[in-house]
């Protein structure tokens, strides 16, 4: 589903009013999840880049970003992740070469491509078999509420372009659970993009260190940047990705949003693929859609990746370093 308008509308109080006493019931739903959690500790580090608000954050970007620094201090970082859309239940090694994003879901994908990925819904068991494969260090792409594993360091990552939406919890809005509960277990922030919304200034009580941050397309000899695209996109926040067309230059004849995680059916792509030829323009996409593409079809779509740049990298090495000082 897409996320709905009134999430991201902080005027509109009409609809999440009506709504409040399933927001109620959910709240209720989070405590009794944590009465049952395992609260387990791993014997090695454990980094979680999540976040309060469902849909796309830059949680995987960030984890990315974060694996790239620890190999660069020497560390084995391995990835956990629950494999979100995914049919294989775990604890499994991806293999690029033998899974998709139907059995291990699309981020798992992509983070395969940095550093070892496991998929589990079981995080504690999960958590072992990274560890006896030989990881110094465990990176959980989201899992901020998952309170199973006791995290070392668990990081919120917020986009500046949306913030915390109207702040009302699940269905009223994004929040997956309360601003104050989600915070008060964080030990950083990390912002990625303009803080449109002053978040900073929302979470300012906290004194929590915050992390700046900018997502950018990777470089490729593509020449994108100088074409006419028609650019589609199932992810949390599709209007990222065209403002990052619109950022190197492109220009967008049409545009067509998705559920996030939408599974593209060929005879989709290949309309797209048509109508893209018709205007003498690129069919282009985000890497985490373009995955979620049949092999077959790939061909016909651009994938354009993103990678995430610390404004000041100092910042968050030196919390990775204390991990490894402290644990």
């Amino acid at each position: 589903m897409k996320a709905p308008r009134f999430w991201s509308n902080r005027k509109n109080w009409i609809i999440p009013a009506a709504l409040s006493p399933l927001a109620m019931i959910y709240r209720l739903s989070i405590f009794v999840n944590r009465l049952n959690s395992k609260n387990i500790t791993c014997s090695i580090p454990i980094v979680c880049a999540g976040n309060i608000v469902t849909g796309g954050a830059g949680k995987t970007p960030t984890a990315i970003a974060i694996a790239k620094l620890l190999a660069d201090m020497g560390q084995t970082p391995h990835f956990l992740s629950r494999g979100y859309r995914g049919k294989i239940s775990g604890p499994t090694l991806v293999d690029r070469e033998i899974h998709d994003s139907s059995m291990v879901g699309d981020e798992a994908l992509l983070l395969a491509k940095i550093a070892p990925t496991w998929i589990s819904c079981d995080r504690e068991k999960g958590a072992s078999a990274a560890t006896n494969a030989g990881a110094s260090i465990i990176i959980m792409d989201d899992g901020h509420q998952n309170h199973d594993i006791i995290k070392d360091l668990s990081i919120i990552v917020i986009d500046g372009g949306f913030g915390f939406g109207n702040s009302r919890l699940i269905p009223s809005g994004p929040l997956r659970e309360s601003l104050k509960s989600g915070i008060i277990r964080a030990d950083a922030v990390v912002i990625i993009g303009q803080d449109k919304y002053a978040t900073k200034e929302k979470i300012k009580n906290y004194s929590l260190p915050i992390i700046d941050a900018d997502i950018f397309p990777v470089a490729k000899d593509t020449n994108i940047e100088t074409k006419s695209v028609i650019a589609f996109a199932g992810i949390g926040r599709p209007e990222k990705f065209f403002d990052t067309l619109d950022f190197i230059g492109c220009e967008i004849i049409k545009k067509y949003t998705f559920s996030d995680h939408y599974n593209y059916k060929p005879k989709e792509i290949d309309r797209l693929a048509s109508e893209a030829e018709k205007y003498s323009a690129t069919l282009v996409t985000t890497e985490k859609d373009w995955i979620r593409i049949e092999k077959n079809k790939q061909n016909l779509v651009m994938p354009i990746p993103i990678e995430l740049k610390w404004k000041d990298a100092n910042k968050i090495k030196d919390l990775l370093n204390e991990l490894f000082i402290n644990t």
